[in-house]
């Protein structure tokens, strides 16, 4: 076992100093890529090449792209051989504009593909609440059994639930097999759903509530478009 403070420099003086056997070298990071990780403990099996993290758990992965993923939880397994992270366990995962919440994740730090259980995230504007399970790949974002909402409060007064939601952030989410509901009512079978998060988009649509004395409580949208260069007049 190797105390926090050691812990701290543990993979810098594993790169520069040459170990026993030269299999068990570690090999200088491509580009601008590091790891680097705060713990209580860690435990070195070179015959394995596993890096064992516990208590207090805070990685850091970088890449020459400048993108960068946090890992927080309680235990980490750092495997060289797979270039993957493991987590038995609660998990946090902070990637660009969003965060995880969830279960026994397992992570790529080298494609950042990412697998996590029984998790809840934020993507601003989106929210979800939770899902079975998630998976990260190429950029896109594919979680199972989930619900979803735009609603900004503890208790959403709306949400989605479908089987299959697809999203990329600022980009668009995608959903199949889904049902609105106001507060825990189901109200709207939706087939198919699908909104864009561009924040540079020509328009967005938004859904508030409404009540009137004539039709009762119902659904309001409004889409609200913003000026681009073929929509501006011209002043002669």
């Amino acid at each position: 076992m190797v105390n926090k403070k050691t812990a701290l420099l543990f993979l810098i003086l594993a790169a520069a100093m040459p170990l026993c056997a030269a299999e068990y070298e570690l090999p200088a990071p491509p580009g601008d890529s590091y790891i680097y990780f705060n713990a209580d403990k860690l435990d070195y099996n070179a015959d394995a090449r596993t890096i064992s993290l516990l208590g207090n758990v805070n990685l850091i992965f970088t890449s020459p792209s400048a993108d960068e993923t946090r890992l927080y939880a309680n235990n980490l397994i750092i495997d060289q051989n797979a270039n993957k992270v493991f987590s038995n366990g609660p998990v946090k995962a902070e990637q660009t504009g969003g965060v995880f919440h969830g279960q026994d994740l397992e992570y790529n730090y080298q494609t950042k593909d990412l697998k996590i259980k029984n998790i809840s995230a934020s993507y601003p504007p989106i929210r979800i609440l939770n899902a079975q399970s998630a998976e990260v790949k190429n950029g896109r974002q594919i979680y199972k059994g989930a619900q979803v909402t735009c609603c900004d409060v503890d208790k959403p007064h709306y949400y989605i639930k479908a089987g299959s939601v697809s999203m990329s952030p600022e980009k668009r989410i995608f959903g199949t097999n889904a049902l609105l509901y106001l507060s825990d009512i189901p109200v709207f079978y939706l087939p198919v759903f699908w909104r864009s998060l561009d924040p540079q988009g020509a328009y967005t649509t938004y859904v508030d509530f409404a009540q009137s004395n004539k039709t009762g409580l119902g659904l309001l949208t409004s889409t609200v478009f913003y000026p681009i260069k073929q929509l501006r007049a011209t002043v002669i």
